[in-house]
């Protein structure tokens, strides 16, 4: 199974920098991974930027060839067991599997539409980076879940 983390915009915190290899780090351990980075979208409107973001996005080959998770606070909300059950259930249908973040505005709701799951982290408002970490973190947690390993609790 290959991960592909499509984001707007780069980590630029030292601290999450941090914390996101740390994560990455774990997760590589289950998973193979790679990160592309789309530029942000400025000098804008919050509507033009949202569009041409998540159009940069579905532009890139990995969002085409795999199972598309995109993250909305309008999304499905998961238990960190949760999490376990539908990547389990991912692995045995799909090879590729990308993660989608948006600029500081959002998603397209065409974007949206074309994603085979929206998942919410939280109807609380994270920074880019913060969802970052969240989703490396929960991922590692929702492999370490499946291998009965003791890091969940």
């Amino acid at each position: 199974m290959h991960f592909t983390f499509l984001f707007v915009d780069k980590t630029r915190s030292p601290i999450w920098q941090a914390t996101e290899a740390e994560y990455l780090e774990r997760l590589s351990r289950f998973v193979k991974y790679s990160i592309k980075i789309i530029p942000p979208v400025k000098n804008k409107t919050a509507a033009e930027c949202i569009i041409q973001e998540s159009k940069n996005l579905l532009a890139d080959k990995s969002a085409r060839d795999c199972f598309l998770v995109a993250l909305d606070k309008s999304g499905h909300s998961l238990s960190s067991e949760g999490l376990s059950e539908k990547l389990s259930l991912l692995q045995n249908n799909h090879s590729e599997i990308a993660f989608i973040i948006g600029g500081a505005f959002g998603l397209s709701g065409g974007l949206l539409e074309k994603a085979d799951f929206v998942w919410s982290l939280s109807p609380l408002t994270f920074t880019h980076e913060m969802a970052r970490t969240i989703i490396f973190e929960q991922l590692y947690r929702a492999f370490t879940i499946n291998k009965n390993l003791p890091y969940h609790y």
